[in-house]
């Protein structure tokens, strides 16, 4: 018999290398799904059907009570947004909440999966890899044949030139789930320099600096993790403890003389996308942040409503911080309740990278960014004790 869980799980990442290439516009007011969102749909189909017994632990995640008291804050903040808003402008909002929300799924089944024993937690980590993996063989592709987007603006897209997008034609966003696929091969104890090195060239051609920043920051909290945090017995207890943080020393050497290599042998193509002193996206960025800052002093407690952004902030449908986004639209209250969540994602090392990108970027709400943190979350599972089932491979 089919293990459909399994079979979901490999299919929502068989879609993920596809980016906005796996978009289905509805033809309502700019409104669209995505493939992964059908395969969402049918895996919390499955996880209610067959898989009931794990709504009784739901009690004992630490990071999904926390994730549901900042669903259930965003969720208020949209209901009070009503009486201003009116529920057909809100509907867009309340729509991001629910595939929000959706998104969690992909912990429970790997929960669910990986506890029963139907798969492994290195075969999920293998999955997410190759997934990110086959995101930068399409990002090369498309740096090769279609590296001039400047025609995409008449769509809505920024007009990037000359830089590595890939399927998501947004440098921002590949490039931290590029950082994030390098988090995930550090994880690994086999050599995996050439992935390493490939992922990281990958990188550099995004042009991105906020991503270039969260790589910096991803080698650096490695490092500290595992020198002075995992199973710290001193630097000088034993030979064997010499040798080992040795070697992680070594290696975070390697990686960052590797880093300030590539950042200045990198080709600076024409154009001010190519340039990383370049000034104008600064500019554009802290004009965004005030833009945002002025919809969060109007509304600072219970916010506009979650995702509500675009109507109260004069047809600007974007805020480039995920902090100032959710101020914004679910208020102080419901950015005291995110923050809560986001601070018992786990691994630390590998979250607060996204946390450092998501100042300048929305990429905490970037849903194939979350499907990368639910699904690690399932493999470490944070704040949850199950007796005769803690999971310990962090």
């Amino acid at each position: 018999m089919a293990n459909w869980g399994r079979i979901l799980l490999f299919l929502l990442f068989l879609f993920f290398p596809f980016g906005q290439l796996e978009k289905l516009p509805l033809g309502i007011g700019g409104v669209s799904i995505y493939l992964h969102d059908l395969v969402l749909i049918l895996l919390w189909v499955w996880l209610l059907v067959k898989k009931r017994s794990w709504l009784e632990d739901l009690k004992r995640s630490g990071i999904v009570n926390r994730f549901g008291i900042f669903a259930v804050v965003a969720f208020l903040s949209w209901l009070i947004a009503l009486l201003k808003w009116g529920f057909g402008p809100s509907l867009l909002g309340l729509a991001y909440l629910i595939r929000f929300v959706l998104l969690s799924g992909v912990y429970f089944v790997i929960w669910v999966l990986v506890d029963s024993g139907e798969a492994k937690a290195g075969q999920v980590n293998k999955l997410l890899r190759g997934s990110i993996f086959w995101t930068a063989i399409f990002g090369w592709i498309q740096y090769f044949f279609w590296s001039d987007l400047t025609h995409l603006k008449y769509l809505g897209w920024d007009d990037h030139y000359f830089r590595l997008t890939g399927t998501f034609l947004d440098p921002n966003f590949m490039g931290i789930i590029l950082v994030f696929g390098l988090g995930l091969e550090f994880l690994r104890k086999r050599p995996t320099f050439f992935k390493k090195l490939f992922l990281l060239i990958t990188l550099a051609f995004t042009y991105s600096r906020s991503s270039w920043l969260s790589w910096l920051v991803l080698l650096f909290g490695w490092a500290f993790y595992y020198l002075f945090v995992k199973n710290f017995k001193g630097l000088f207890s034993s030979f064997a403890n010499i040798f080992s943080k040795g070697l992680i020393a070594g290696k975070f050497a390697l990686w960052l003389m590797i880093s300030v290599i590539i950042f200045f042998v990198l080709p600076r193509p024409a154009g001010e996308g190519g340039n990383l002193m370049r000034t104008v996206s600064t500019y554009a960025r802290f004009e965004n942040w005030q833009q945002s800052w002025q919809v969060i002093r109007e509304n600072p407690l219970v916010g506009v409503g979650f995702n509500n952004y675009q109507l109260a902030s004069s047809g600007n449908n974007k805020a480039d911080n995920s902090f100032l986004l959710v101020w914004a639209t679910a208020g102080a209250i419901g950015l005291i309740a995110f923050l809560f969540w986001v601070v018992g994602l786990r691994p630390l090392w590998l979250i607060f990278p996204i946390i450092v990108h998501s100042f300048f970027n929305n990429s905490f709400f970037y849903p194939w960014v979350l499907l990368l943190v639910w699904a690690v979350q399932g493999l470490f599972k944070p704040y949850f004790i199950k007796e005769g089932s803690v999971n310990k491979n962090e």
